[in-house]
């Protein structure tokens, strides 16, 4: 199956949404790596660095009350409990603000162990303030043992966190490098294409100029059998086949300009022969006039073939002229030779059209003699037998034959029955025309 060729319009259309659809997957993509990009970024910072921040400011609480309660188990001065409430209360803030940063997937070893400590520390502050020196060691030795605990889910936590933010980082890394290399291919995969689709579009519009190219020289030089792909639907295929339309257009111009009369430059046997089988083929009723002069041979004879030739010349012009008055715009007026006309039009006018060339013929024939000529009506010359003999002046006989006179006509049925009542009408005295209105020949 052939593929039909899209237009140029299309075509450069087609390219640029090709660039346009890459060049916006490219920056659809890259904003979208780049939004979760952001998003994994932001929660980078705003969990998990601040969670290892909170885990280190709880370590730091936690050292901070060993080394009080190691001061107050040495130096036994009441004045240390306050400092070691205020590590206990940090570490409790901070605990509840780790927690709450987590969103409810704080580590529960790290969370059990925080809650002992915690209970140890209250138990090991009211008891120094308000037991004895026994009591206390031993509450200091339960509050060590769940700092040691807590101090190791902390450190646990603190490399765990730190493992996430560099893995995160390492992620973040990859990402970006992924991204860029994506975003890279999309844009130069459209340019690709879209170069492609402008190198095919250039090669092609140059072929088809030099084709055009071709058309013009082919023309120029009298060859007009012109071929053109007849499939392709872009504009130069449309321009190709109306070149080629104006090329037989010239070519018939140039038959009819090789088959009119040189002498009236009206069309020929050739042209007339045309319209009268299309006439038929379309099948329009038309009237077939054949015109003729009388005695033209001698008259050209007696005054010469300049004359004669302006006699010819006048009779086409006033025929041309009156078919042009009265006639339709598609009737023809043609000149097959010699002295014989021929004009085509409808029945119902060609009646009117006789009468009226007969007259003006008849009115403008006498300038054409000499005064002693026109004056006498007639002269003296030999006929084509050498007998010397009287001629009148020129006459033009008409004789009209319709083409529904017959059941099928054709251009050679008419031609001959033109030719025959022709012959009736030289016998004629004058200026004359005659219909034939016989039917069903």
């Amino acid at each position: 199956m052939r593929l039909i060729r899209p237009t140029l319009t299309r075509q450069i259309v087609f390219g640029y949404l090709i660039l346009a659809l890459f060049s916006l997957s490219a920056v659809a993509y890259a904003l979208n790596s780049l939004h979760d990009q952001v998003n994994r970024a932001d929660n980078l910072v705003q969990v998990d660095i601040r969670a290892q921040n909170l885990l280190r400011s709880l370590r730091s609480s936690l050292l901070g009350e060993e080394r009080l309660t190691r001061q107050y188990q040495v130096l036994g001065q009441p004045d240390l409990l306050p400092p070691l409430a205020e590590r206990l209360a940090e570490f409790r803030a901070r605990r509840d603000a780790l927690e709450a940063l987590e969103g409810g997937q704080f580590d529960p070893q790290l969370a059990a162990a925080g809650r002992d400590y915690l209970a140890a520390g209250e138990k090991f502050l009211q008891a120094s303030r308000n037991s004895g020196q026994k009591m206390t060691a031993k509450l200091r030795d339960r509050l060590a043992e769940t700092r040691r605990r807590t101090l190791r889910q902390l450190n646990r936590n603190l490399a765990a966190g730190a493992t996430r933010v560099d893995q995160t980082l390492q992620l973040l890394g990859r990402e970006s490098r992924s991204a860029y290399k994506i975003t890279l291919v999309l844009v130069i995969c459209g340019m690709l294409l879209a170069t492609i689709v402008a190198i095919s579009l250039r090669l092609y519009i140059n072929a088809s100029l030099q084709k055009l190219a071709r058309m013009i020289r082919d023309v120029a030089s009298g060859s007009f059998d012109i071929k053109v792909d007849d499939k392709g639907h872009d504009e130069f295929s449309l321009l190709a086949r109306e070149f080629q339309t104006m090329a037989t257009k010239l070519r018939e111009l140039e038959q009819l300009q090789l088959d009119a009369n040189p002498l009236t430059r009206l069309p020929g046997n050739l042209a007339i022969a045309r319209e009268i089988e299309q006439r038929i083929k379309r099948g329009e009723t038309f009237a077939h006039a054949f015109a003729d002069l009388d005695n033209f041979k001698v008259y050209n004879d007696r005054y010469g073939y300049q004359r004669g030739s302006d006699v010819i010349n006048l009779t086409g012009t006033i025929i041309r002229e009156v078919v042009e008055q009265y006639g339709d715009p598609g009737d023809t007026v043609g000149h097959i030779g010699g002295d014989d006309y021929i004009f085509l039009t409808r029945p119902e006018l060609a009646e009117q059209m006789a009468a009226e060339i007969i007259a003006r013929f008849d009115r403008v024939v006498p300038d054409c003699y000499s005064e002693a000529d026109r004056e006498a009506g007639f002269f003296y010359a030999r006929d084509r037998f050498g007998e010397e003999r009287r001629f009148p002046l020129l006459s033009i006989s008409i004789a009209i034959v319709c083409s529904d006179n017959f059941e099928h006509p054709t251009a050679a049925l008419i031609g001959r029955e033109c030719a025959r009542m022709k012959e009736h009408l030289k016998n004629q005295p004058g200026s004359i025309f005659l219909i034939d209105r016989r039917r069903g020949q």
